[in-house]
């Protein structure tokens, strides 16, 4: 055929889609449409293929491969729908995304509170969780992170005359591991799906779910129900894996918002008719989120039987028919009514009751089945642990915990090979199918430090006063009274046994228990350092288990300082993959659970193995 007469459409369809793969490689995404509108013979290359090569190789050239997830499931992989709904989030988060623009007047506005900021495009509900739901699936499906090699020296833990694994005295354990998470290592050191969350979220969030979580709301009970929407869980979660994402800033001006690079940005505000001058400063949204936060994590009237004590959504409880009623045969969840006088309304969730579904109090704990995270409480949970870092940590450190690589699966887990052969050896030969199964799939057993978050009881008090309902209304000055106590202190953790999953789908990831030590609130860092063995050490028990989501739940209680009884009940879960370098999130509270209960934060990475310093390599 002459050179002149040459068209993609005599092209044999090997040849369009190496062309494509390359275009879509170095950033041409439109290239795709763009081919396969300019006639049939190209259309039915794209889009009517008979297999999914095309789509297959054109999503690897931009995200990491889902197939090589050994933990996240993703069934039924749709690469071309997938590929273009993660598109379709890039161009419309990018499209909403406008820095607070200001002048020196600042920026007026009538509206209240949250409504504060001068938005040029907004978007909608229905798009935003769109968005947010494909950022979240972004970083659940990172490529693994290579295995810390501190792996191969598990075999070397000595054990006690029952055979079972010795625990190595906490001190020695603190001192011979860091305070953060190990510096990623392996071959696997980068992930195409941080980049890209890195690249599209460079500017942050659409600035109207970021104000919500950024500035204050006028109307408590307003605040109270959407953060008890959907919208809102979805946002939260996105907060909860990756931070805080200011809204960025930059002076007013063609000349600056043509290169926001070309003069230093000023302290940006907003007015408000109900707030007046409003500093939007990043650290003024972070300050001030802080504040929010820390009004939901530290509500001791948050704490209920049917959040099973914990960061839980709440859920439904049918109390029983009166007497006489005809039983239609649907059991629902039995026990009594839970009228124990409190007419409180627990308003806090957003959920209209069908029939005669209702949310009361009730003794009754939910089944381990219904349980799902809270994400706006996690959320809150992360700004204030993440800003008491802040505030007391060289950014450095904190930098190195809050790596959105550190959500990727697999840091703290065995390799595959390592694995079966780990539970060979300890099953025998006479290995049952269902001794595969009892493993450390979660990373659960090794050294960790845990970030402890609180308001002494008189500080406690005081707020819950200030936020509950018909209060007058919080003022900034007011907050600014109250600090977090904060302290790190070493656990140590190893596997006692493991029972049946309470998640039938997750079957092969059976509850594992645990027990170990950790540092009381009288724990001395710098003694520790120095080798002081005199210190507050806790004993610990717990389990580790799945929830329906596929989330992880830590739950782990400690026992007072003569570690006579139980004294203090923690419920994290898992932020990122299983067995991720970020470790969970969640919060502390009393064992028994009393009215009068503190409540707080807590935020444990794994840091090490437990392994003795005399142990052989």
């Amino acid at each position: 055929m002459p050179l002149a007469n040459a068209s993609l459409d005599t092209l044999p369809p090997e040849i369009i889609e190496n062309i494509l793969i390359t275009a879509v490689g170095s950033g041409d995404i439109s290239s795709i449409a763009s081919i396969a509108a300019s006639c049939k013979y190209l259309f039915k290359i794209v889009y009517r293929a008979t297999d999914r090569h095309l789509w297959r190789s054109l999503f690897r050239t931009t995200f990491d491969d889902p197939t090589s997830l050994r933990c996240h499931r993703v069934a039924n992989f749709d690469w071309r729908r997938t590929f273009e709904e993660r598109h379709w989030t890039r161009r419309y988060i990018t499209s909403l995304i406008q820095p607070l623009v200001f002048s020196d007047e600042g920026i007026a506005s009538r509206e209240d509170g949250i409504y504060a900021v001068r938005y040029i495009q907004t978007g909608d509900d229905i798009s935003h969780t769109r968005a947010l739901r494909t950022l979240l699936s972004i970083a659940h499906t990172s490529v693994p992170a290579s295995s810390h090699p501190t792996h191969a020296r598990i075999a070397s833990v000595q054990t006690d005359q029952r055979g079972a694994p010795r625990l190595v005295p906490l001190v020695q354990l603190h001192r011979q591991t860091g305070t953060w998470p190990p510096d990623l290592a392996g071959p696997v050191l980068y992930s195409e799906n941080v980049r890209w969350l890195q690249d599209t979220l460079a500017r942050g969030l659409p600035s109207t779910l970021t104000a919500k979580l950024v500035l204050r709301w006028i109307d408590k009970v307003a605040q109270q129900q959407w953060f008890g929407s959907q919208l809102a869980l979805d946002l939260c979660a996105v907060t909860a894996l990756l931070g805080l994402l200011p809204i960025p800033e930059m002076p007013e001006g063609p000349q600056s918002l043509a290169n926001p690079a070309s003069a230093p940005p000023l302290s940006p505000q907003i007015k408000s008719y109900r707030r007046g001058t409003v500093d939007m400063s990043e650290a003024a949204q972070r300050a001030r989120a802080h504040l929010v936060a820390r009004e939901l994590v530290f509500d001791m009237g948050y704490l209920r039987p049917y959040r099973n004590w914990g960061p839980y959504l709440s859920v439904p409880y049918r109390p029983p028919e009166p007497q006489g009623k005809h039983d239609d045969g649907d059991d629902g969840d039995d026990g009594d009514d839970g009228d124990d006088g409190d007419d409180e309304d627990d308003g806090d969730d957003g959920d209209e009751s069908d029939g005669d579904i209702v949310m009361e109090p009730s003794p009754l704990l939910p089944p381990a089945h219904k349980l799902l995270p809270d994400w706006s409480w996690l959320a809150a949970a992360r700004i204030v642990a993440e800003s008491v870092l802040r505030m007391h940590r060289p950014i450095e450190d904190v930098q190195r915990l809050v790596d959105w690589n550190n959500l990727r699966e697999g840091a703290w887990l065995l390799p595959d090979s390592e694995a079966a052969k780990s539970t060979a050896t300890e099953s025998g030969a006479d290995i049952k199918v269902q001794q595969v199964f009892e493993r450390d799939w979660a990373g659960a057993e090794g050294v960790w430090r845990r970030l402890v978050c609180w308001l002494d009881y008189e500080s406690l008090l005081a707020l819950n006063v200030l936020i509950e309902p018909g209060a007058s209304e919080v003022t900034d000055d007011e907050d600014l009274e109250f600090e977090e106590a904060w302290i790190i202190v070493p656990l140590s953790l190893r596997i006692t046994g493991y029972s049946a999953c309470p998640i039938p789908e997750y079957a092969d990831r059976p509850t594992i228990h645990v027990e170990g030590e950790m540092g009381g609130a009288e724990w001395l860092e710098e003694g520790a350092d120095a080798g002081l063995e005199d210190q507050d050490v806790r004993r610990v028990h717990g389990t580790v288990s799945m929830l329906a989501d596929g989330s992880v739940r830590w739950s782990i209680t400690s026992m007072d300082e003569d570690n006579t009884e139980d004294q203090w009940a923690s419920e994290a879960i898992q932020l990122g993959g299983v067995g991720s370098a970020m470790g969970s999130l969640g919060m502390w509270t009393g064992v028994n659970h009393e009215e009068d209960d503190p409540v707080g934060v807590i935020w444990q990475w794994r840091v090490g193995e437990q392994v003795p310093a005399h142990a052989p390599a």
